[in-house]
């Protein structure tokens, strides 16, 4: 639901190079960060989604 919304594509995309960067570097702290950033986005544009519909 979220991947097709309007305007997810590139932020999406750096959202999962920066898990992955940080996993690459072995920095947990890190990227728990950034997944649990990538899932907040996630579940904003849902719940954005589900409201208007």
């Amino acid at each position: 639901m979220t991947i097709s919304s309007s305007n997810r594509r590139e932020p999406e995309i750096a959202e999962m190079t920066a898990i992955m960067d940080a996993i690459k570097s072995r920095d947990p702290d890190r990227a728990e960060a950034a997944a649990r950033h990538h899932v907040e986005q996630a579940w904003s544009i849902a719940q954005k989604l589900l409201r208007s519909r």
